[in-house]
């Protein structure tokens, strides 16, 4: 086992010759270790071989990390586009990202991680607002919840990177390592669905939400027909005007969560 020592409580017996192991780099040979930022290094003694090991501690910016982060993400989503998740290494990742494979562990445990961290790159759009606008005294909450929904058809109708993240999760086998995904994937519905639940109790409350309807049955019917929509779209061919035939269904879903007079008044103004 390692003993840890501070590079200020090193003594002479540390720096007998042959004990300091050395880098091809760092410190360049033009220097003595003395010389070097010592702020930079980090030094331990190897009881077995009583020697002295240092290693530079790279210091990388917030922004550096982001951007590794995102390079990860973006080989990830290649990969598993191309190949699937189940069939695609974090390796190969690393590889396609031009990092090491530690890199990537730095950043994501494992696959899973990385998996999902795609998975919460396409959340419903404007969730933060619907949660706040919501709670708005006199707001139509089913107007906003229906602007946001069909918001989200747009964005995914022109952004391709979008589309390669949902084919993935669609075709994605949740058998073996990935049976783990499901547990967080419900994490991340649950709290999308807490957010379509609260906003649906609201239009409940405000007499705006038909009471055949429940916040709960509500939110299971945007939610399975807006999976329904995307599932057609992306894995069979587009063969359809999303936007424009995917708004008219969420019309039709949304009259019929509208209480009648609420949909009347609305007609008036």
């Amino acid at each position: 086992m390692q003993q840890f020592k501070a590079y200020s409580d090193l003594d002479a017996s540390d720096w007998t010759s042959g004990a300091v192991e050395r880098n091809e780099e760092y410190p360049p040979a033009s220097r003595s270790l003395t010389s070097w930022n010592r702020s930079r290094l980090r030094f331990w003694i190897d009881p077995p071989q009583n020697h002295v090991i240092w290693e530079i501690c790279m210091r990388r910016t917030k922004a550096e990390a982001e951007a590794t982060r995102s390079r990860i993400l973006n080989a990830a989503e290649r990969m598993f586009f191309a190949k699937g998740v189940s069939n695609t290494t974090l390796e190969e990742v690393a590889k396609a990202a031009g990092v090491t494979r530690g890199a990537v562990y730095w950043h994501f445990a494992n696959k899973t991680d990385l998996f999902l961290a795609l998975y919460d790159a396409v959340p419903l759009p404007q969730e933060d607002m619907v949660a706040r606008e919501v709670e708005t005294e006199a707001s139509d909450t089913l107007a906003i919840v229906e602007s946001a929904t069909g918001d989200w058809l747009d964005m995914l109708a022109k952004d391709e990177q979008r589309q390669r993240i949902l084919a993935i999760m669609l075709r994605c086998d949740y058998d073996n390592d990935m049976s783990a995904v499901l547990v967080r994937q419900k994490e991340i519905d649950d709290r999308h669905n807490a957010t379509l639940e609260l906003a649906f109790a609201r239009a409940l409350e405000r007499g705006q939400l038909q009471v055949s309807w429940t916040p709960a049955s509500a939110t299971r019917a945007l939610r399975w027909m807006m999976m329904g929509l995307c599932t057609e779209w992306l894995l069979f061919g587009r063969r359809f005007d999303l936007v424009a035939e995917g708004r008219e269904a969420l019309r039709r879903l949304f009259a019929s969560f509208r209480q009648p007079q609420a949909g009347a008044d609305q007609a008036a103004e």
